[in-house]
């Protein structure tokens, strides 16, 4: 890759090549590669005798990927331009001396590195703030990643986030009545979300909530929260959502116990604080000082853990006691499944509000398989009369809006529920004008897939003394699982069983990289 040849160039000098001798002066402090667009600018001027002006005008028009303007500009660099009068307007390569192919070659590599190119002070400022967040989030990673949940309201990036720190080992923790604040905190190890996050609690119960805590101590009881909090700024609507997220969790009742009580014991509650306004005895004179009046919760099962993670999702956009794909892991990494995250980061957004490709994502046209739980859903009438589907789809890293036309709708419209937990083998959409989507082709139940079991991975080669141990460890290590692997010494005519480190997933993804490795032929999978 151009990472490791900056590399290398700049550790062996003397490997450096330029294209054209004009170009040592120009790139020979980015090691015989364009790194800065200010190099490009200068590239055009020197070699092709473009303006400053007309220098500025190529950048821009590279960096938008205008085919038919990136035409123009490469017959500009290579052969000049003149006016309807003759006279010279940009010179050209060509007409400077420079071979036509050498011009062309240099074309092709500005406009390859127009994906990437940044001005030298934005590169600078870039690099600054690229070494302090990496300093931050090695020494204080749980920190970190809280600041920066923190910091964006965007729920597909705070999914991701929340993915990344699944992925650094740091679990996300619901709202808790006695450790959360506004916004998201460190709580051993773990990130805690804020009451922010919880739907229908607003500032004001917040800011009581944090006061209480710090005057009478935690709340020792959901009573005793009812008593200490009960007031203007508590309403049936904001506990009703604190319970559903599981914020009362940690004081040993279950959620389908508390919405059975709630209503009547903050009525209870709020009624006693009345009376007693008016010199009434309540019933609550007798509480116990401990844990505040006794109410009594009738005995009942916890919800299910579907509807536990539907009422989270409903109060914070956010799962906490699990995901509905959990299970489903094996399942979707053998079908080679791609996250809407990797779809989402595809295209990036310009401060003209268009959106551009992102090199190295997934491109328009491009088909995708994505396994997901359909979250929302939305029938549309179409001209004729025919009806289309808008749906939005979830998996653990994000969420993405997908197209279903009338031929497919029709055919699959008892599968498009929300709730149902779908394979989707769709056509990517990634436009300028819209932020990334997905078109439908097929759909299908998760639970209807059925894989071929794979037993056993054989690879063959020629001989016991080609087998490198390290080379198969680095290409399986994330593909671990409990297919186990033999190998076949073809020069000796041998098999050997390798040790359970070395058994893959036996998904389609580590049999690609077999293939890749060894070659198609020497891969047999039973």
């Amino acid at each position: 890759s151009q990472r490791h040849s900056y590399i290398h160039n700049k550790r062996h000098p003397e490997d450096i090549k330029y294209k054209h001798p004009l170009l040592e002066n120009i790139l020979n402090v980015t090691y015989g590669f364009m790194v800065y667009q200010e190099q490009v600018l200068e590239i055009v001027r020197t070699l092709a005798g473009y303006s400053l002006g007309k220098a500025d005008s190529m950048r821009r028009v590279i960096s938008k990927k205008k085919v038919d303007k990136m035409e123009i500009e490469r017959k500009n660099f290579i052969y000049g331009l003149d006016d309807e009068n003759g006279n010279i307007i940009i010179e050209g390569c060509v007409r400077r001396g420079i071979p036509e192919e050498t011009a062309k070659s240099i074309f092709d590599e500005i406009s390859d590195f127009a994906n990437y190119a940044f001005n030298k002070s934005h590169a600078a400022a870039y690099a600054v703030v690229a070494y302090r967040t990496a300093y931050l989030k090695t020494f204080y990673p749980c920190e970190f990643m809280a600041a920066l949940i923190s910091s964006i309201d965007d729920q597909d990036k705070i999914n991701t986030y929340i993915e990344n720190c699944r992925e650094m080992g740091i679990d996300r923790l619901p709202p808790d009545i006695n450790e959360s604040t506004d916004t998201f905190t460190v709580s051993g190890g773990n990130i805690r979300f804020g009451l922010s996050a919880v739907k229908n609690v607003g500032s004001a119960m917040i800011q009581k909530v944090v006061a209480e805590r710090n005057r009478g101590g935690k709340f020792k009881s959901f009573s005793d929260f009812l008593e200490r909090m009960s007031g203007d700024v508590l309403n049936k609507r904001a506990l009703e959502s604190l319970i559903k997220c599981g914020a009362f969790d940690s004081m040993g009742i279950k959620r389908s116990q508390l919405m059975q009580v709630y209503e009547f014991a903050l009525d209870g509650i709020s009624n006693s604080k009345k009376n007693n306004i008016d010199g009434q005895i309540s019933l609550f004179d007798m509480a116990d000082e401990e844990t505040g009046f006794d109410i009594e919760y009738p005995d009942v099962k916890e919800f299910d853990k579907k509807e536990l993670l539907a009422m989270e999702k409903e109060m914070t956009g956010i799962y906490f006691s699990g995901h509905p794909l959990d299970g489903y892991a094996d399942k979707i990494k053998r079908l080679n499944s791609l996250n809407i995250s990797r779809i989402l980061s595809s295209a990036e957004r310009d401060e003209n509000g268009e959106y551009h490709a992102v090199l190295g994502g997934v491109s328009d046209g491009d088909e995708v398989t994505v396994c997901a739980i359909i979250t929302e859903k939305k029938i549309k009438a179409t001209k004729s009369g025919a009806q289309m589907a808008f749906i939005q789809i979830e998996d653990t890293s994000g969420s993405v809006e997908c197209i279903i036309f009338p031929k497919i709708f029709k055919e699959h419209f008892a599968l498009t529920d929300v709730g149902a937990i779908v394979k989707i083998t769709a056509k990517a959409s990634i436009r300028t004008d819209e932020e990334p989507k997905l078109i439908c082709k097929d759909i299908v139940f998760l639970d209807d897939v059925k894989l071929p079991e794979v037993k056993k991975i054989f690879i063959r080669l020629e001989s016991e003394a080609a087998f490198s141990r390290s080379g198969l460890e680095e290409i399986i290590s994330s593909n671990r699982g409990s297919v186990p692997t033999v190998l076949f010494f073809q020069n000796e005519k041998k098999y050997f069983g390798t040790p359970v480190q070395l058994s893959t997933d036996g998904s389609k993804e580590v049999i690609e990289k077999l293939q890749n490795e060894y070659g198609a032929d020497n891969i047999v999978a039973k």
